[in-house]
């Protein structure tokens, strides 16, 4: 875990796409946290779903506010106890000033969006795309001749 862990606590909206070959499996997110089970999945925050939802899977877990980052992982529970850790490189939970929000619901063991909560700027979101630049006003055209105009002239 990175920062510190004491003060008041927030709230934290864990979501991920989570598809389970075995009925009664468990997603649980875990993490250098007490609220994360400090990486042992026995004590990780239970994800849960519904049969609209499926496979996105989400629980919000109450965490300290002054924490400032956290790294994590989702893993699988099978009803066996068997867990799969999701591959790849730590996720990272990361502080911002505005107050807990959400970038977006990654995908079991993919890079992804990670939530964020108060006191940083936030995190860029994973296959973002800036949008194009704006471009520069162009002049007024010249408003068109009048019949009386025409006339005149000719």
């Amino acid at each position: 875990m990175h920062g510190t862990s004491s003060g008041t606590a927030m709230e934290i909206r864990f979501s991920v796409r989570a598809a389970t070959a075995v009925y009664g499996t468990e997603v649980r997110v875990v993490g250098a946290a007490d609220a994360l089970g400090q990486w042992n999945p026995e004590h990780g925050a239970v994800l849960r779903t519904e049969p609209g939802q499926y496979p996105c899977w989400s629980a919000s877990v109450r965490m300290h506010a002054s924490t400032t980052a956290v790294d994590y992982k989702f893993v699988k529970v099978l009803p066996n106890a068997t867990v799969e850790w999701e591959d790849g490189p730590n996720r990272l939970l990361l502080a911002r000033s505005s107050g807990p929000a959400l970038a977006g619901t990654p995908t079991f063991g993919q890079p992804g969006p990670e939530p964020t909560a108060a006191n940083a700027p936030p995190a860029p979101v994973a296959g973002a795309v800036a949008p194009p630049p704006v471009p520069p006003s162009a002049p007024a055209p010249a408003p068109a001749p009048t019949p009386a105009s025409t006339q005149a002239a000719a």
